[in-house]
């Protein structure tokens, strides 16, 4: 019928969606590309956080944030967050009432204590 149409048609010349193992693969031959932007956006990620009430930009804040410290080294950690005060950051969004910023701080402190 018309649906099985409509999904041929839809897969012809689309690209295939990134996944996560080939972003990992990527970031793995490209350690510097993680460095770099955690480098340059880390900071402005927590003041945009902190300068809106825009509860969707507060969570893609956050998401980032996590992701940036999920793929870091430790060495990179150290480095990144030796002028950051990301245990107050997180202090607060674990006493958060949105369940999906308490959810992602606690992503970031297993990753901090891993």
């Amino acid at each position: 019928g018309a649906g099985g149409a409509d999904a041929a048609g839809a897969g012809a010349g689309a690209a295939p969606p990134a996944t996560d193992d080939a972003r990992s693969a990527l970031l793995a031959a490209n350690p510097g590309v993680m460095t770099d932007f955690g480098a340059n956006l880390l900071e402005p990620l927590l003041e945009v956080y902190s300068s809106t009430v825009s509860q969707p930009v507060r969570r893609k804040c956050v998401c980032a944030v996590q992701k940036t410290l999920a793929f870091a080294s430790a060495a990179d950690l150290t480095d990144l967050l030796r002028n950051i005060p990301i245990s107050s950051f997180l202090a607060e969004l674990l006493a958060s009432a949105d369940a999906e910023l308490v959810v992602l701080a606690m992503q970031c402190v297993n990753t901090l204590l891993a």
